[in-house]
């Protein structure tokens, strides 16, 4: 640094999505030969199912550089401050939540993050700095790391201005202490009080130690509470290395969406290796694609005469399609559906071909069009049943979409008219 001093860098890793681009970029840059003996520091959350393997990547990956004459690294464990947002991510996209599901389950598997990382084997590779407030987790660290010779290689944290009386305890105890608090410019503070509420939030939940911090000494309730939680949690460590709750492979075979009530298609979830590959190679053919320029030229109009002829074909298919029934017509749409969910890659490929649609653009509305084969099927059944009602669906249909969404809205339109028995001219 221009003073001279010296500063550690820090990589935090705040959502789920980040955690295998986080570690990617965190231990390519310090393989660089100029960042060789440079230490520095990661952060992993232990309520994520993928805490353990995280560690263990990183602990192995740290072993071949010190080996190799490189410095070791720090990894800050903390037990994870962003579950709302993990929920609505998740909830928003149809896939799995990606941490726990209970809070035992996160304290449990930052026990066992902790017990691994605190191996005499491991220390000389990684120092780890374990985050939080819960005087029980301390203290197992704590002991943990002092039974075991290795109290050189931890560092306690805490948040600066909670809980102040327990970090001087804490203080005196191990040694040291290291204080966290947001610096941000006067211009941004709103930065720092959305960090603030978060705490807060944190802190004001009762599943929170936090809640009872303050009360440990002068209620034994309280403190048996969280004596058995801490118990319960240590019962509970995995034993084995817990698989991530997010399975989602782009290049299995596909599942037939449900067909007695509705359910939305989950978009394809970035965070997964399997994934990304898929997304690259649809991104590789987008530049030199032709995919659907056969099918445009079949069945491009050019003359009145044409025009006319496929009005009247249209018309004519129309009486059939109606005779099948609100139920024969939901059966076709939710296999339309099926199959606009099987070519997905092929629709990607297209749409960035022909309009620019990045694949994070473009994946969501592919969800969208099987939605609506799938809703608009199911919609079809109720309206055969419409108390004191007929229907009578239009002779034609004609749908003209913008280009900006070129699969969800000709898609929704189409299928809706269709749902009602209405044929259909897409243009």
């Amino acid at each position: 640094m221009p003073d001279g001093s010296a500063k550690f860098i820090n990589l935090d890793m705040e959502e789920y999505k980040d955690l295998d681009l986080t570690i990617a970029v965190f231990t390519s840059i310090l393989d660089r030969p100029e960042f060789k003996t440079l230490e520095a520091g990661i952060v992993l959350q232990a309520y994520l199912p993928d805490a353990l393997g995280a560690m263990i990547r990183l602990q192995e990956w740290a072993a071949k550089r010190v080996a190799d004459g490189g410095a070791p690294i720090k990894v800050r464990v903390v037990k994870g401050a962003n579950l709302p947002m993990e929920t609505v991510d998740a909830e928003s996209h149809g896939w799995p939540l990606a941490t726990w599901s209970t809070k035992q389950q996160s304290d449990a598997s930052y026990k066992a993050v902790l017990e691994y990382a605190l191996r005499p084997e491991h220390i000389g590779n990684l120092r780890i700095g374990v985050a939080g407030h819960n005087l029980f987790d301390i203290a197992l660290a704590w002991l943990l790391a002092s039974q075991r010779g290795v109290t050189e290689g931890v560092e306690f944290e805490m948040l600066l201005g909670m809980a102040s009386a327990q970090a001087q305890v804490v203080k005196r105890t191990v040694g040291s202490l290291l204080l966290y608090t947001p610096v941000v410019h006067p211009d941004e503070f709103d930065v720092a009080i959305a960090y603030l509420i978060r705490r807060l939030e944190e802190g004001a939940s009762q599943e929170n130690f936090m809640s009872a911090v303050f009360d440990l000494d002068a209620d034994p309730k309280l403190f048996e509470r969280e004596k058995e939680r801490f118990l319960a949690s240590v019962r509970s460590m995995p034993t084995e290395v817990p698989g991530t709750n997010r399975v989602q492979d782009r290049t299995a075979p596909i599942e037939p969406g449900p067909t007695d009530g509705f359910l939305n298609a989950p978009d394809t979830d970035p965070s997964l290796a399997a994934n990304r590959a898929w997304g690259d190679a649809i991104r590789a053919r987008m530049k030199e694609s032709e995919l659907g320029n056969a099918t445009v030229a079949a069945n491009t109009l050019s003359t009145p005469e044409q025009v006319d002829a496929a009005i009247s074909t249209a018309v004519a298919a129309g009486e059939a399609w109606r005779a099948l029934g609100a139920e024969g017509r939901a059966a076709i749409l939710h296999k339309a559906g099926d199959v606009l969910e099987a070519r997905r890659a092929e629709l990607l490929e297209v749409m960035g071909s022909e309009a620019g649609k990045v694949i994070e653009q473009g994946d969501p509305e592919v969800s969208e069009a099987i939605d609506f084969a799938h809703y608009y099927a199911e919609s079809a059944k109720k309206l055969a049943h419409v108390d004191g009602a007929t229907m009578q669906p239009v002779g034609l249909t004609v749908v003209t979409p913008p280009w900006n969404f070129p699969v969800a809205i000709p898609a929704g339109s189409t299928l809706s008219a269709l749902a009602t028995g209405s044929p259909v001219i897409i243009k």
